[in-house]
């Protein structure tokens, strides 16, 4: 029954006799509270930043040393792409063994 309405259902009911009625309540009354430094948050961090910021600062970090954006650096790219075909050539002009 795991993954179906009636499931659920018995799985609130058990939670609600083990630990009390207002079980749930208290469980998500601390839900928003502990985080308070993810990307979405308003609140300035030790740091000076907000949430949307940082999140801007290291996206941009991210995004600047993918192995597919080649546009910081040219020289990387013919390379890589250089190899790839030679690798490429290589393998199909091996012969595959045959098995008996």
């Amino acid at each position: 029954m795991s993954g179906t309405r009636q499931g659920a259902l018995k799985r609130i009911e058990n939670q609600r006799r083990i630990h009390g009625e207002d079980y749930f309540k208290q469980r998500m009354s601390n839900a928003g509270k502990r985080s308070g430094g993810n990307f979405a948050s308003e609140k300035i961090g030790k740091d000076g930043l907000t949430g949307r910021q940082r999140a801007a600062i290291n996206g941009k970090k991210g995004g600047s040393v993918t192995p597919t954006n080649f546009r910081n650096d040219p020289e990387r790219a013919k390379k890589l792409s250089q190899e790839y075909w030679r690798n490429k050539k290589e393998a199909s002009n091996e012969d595959p063994e045959i098995s008996s």
